[in-house]
């Protein structure tokens, strides 16, 4: 499960393939990452699980923009100023983070990626 919500994030920081659960499996983020604004990472953590939930063709196509709205601002906006920071380290959410968004999926009414 880990893996997979860093996935929804990195599909909007990169193109490139995950390749694992470890952040040294993935690209370093992007040079606009370290000075992202929370409505950057809502717009990237949008745009990641858009793509993530059409591939898992789990929730009706109708529902996936309106859940992964609710999705990225659940998360984001209950991010700590400690959790911004290490996201614009990493360009990943760290382990307090991605347990609220497993959270935000279950509230938003979107499929956990397995």
């Amino acid at each position: 499960m880990k893996s997979a919500l860093i996935l929804i994030v990195s599909l909007g920081l990169t193109s490139a393939a995950f390749a694992g659960a470890s952040s040294s499996n993935v690209p370093p983020p992007d040079e606009a990452t370290k000075t992202i604004n929370r409505a950057g990472i809502q717009d990237r953590a949008l745009k990641g699980c858009v793509a993530l939930q059409k591939k898992m063709a789990a929730v009706p196509v109708e529902l996936i923009d309106r859940g992964c709205s609710c999705y990225a601002s659940r998360t984001v906006q209950r991010m700590s100023n400690r959790e911004v920071d290490a996201f614009r380290q990493t360009g990943y959410f760290n382990d307090e983070t991605r347990e609220r968004a497993f959270k935000a999926l279950d509230a938003c009414g979107l499929k956990r990626p397995a």
